[in-house]
């Protein structure tokens, strides 16, 4: 089962949200998108996370 994963990269104010089985396929899909789709270059080191639900963050992300 897939669950909703809150990610901030560690290097730069960048911020992210996805689906994966556990945080290091959300991280894997993460540098996926950037790296395959022209948004730059990410590594899965940069990045870290936790799951996201209704009880997280009250339920509320925040990007700035």
């Amino acid at each position: 089962m897939k669950r909703l994963w809150s990610l901030h990269n560690i290097n730069k104010p960048m911020f992210a949200v996805a689906y994966g089985k556990t945080l290091d396929d959300a991280i894997i899909r993460i540098c996926e998108e950037i790296n395959e789709h022209g948004r730059g270059e990410s590594t899965i080191q940069e990045w870290d996370g936790e799951e996201f639900n209704a009880d997280t963050y009250n339920g509320v992300l925040i990007f700035e």
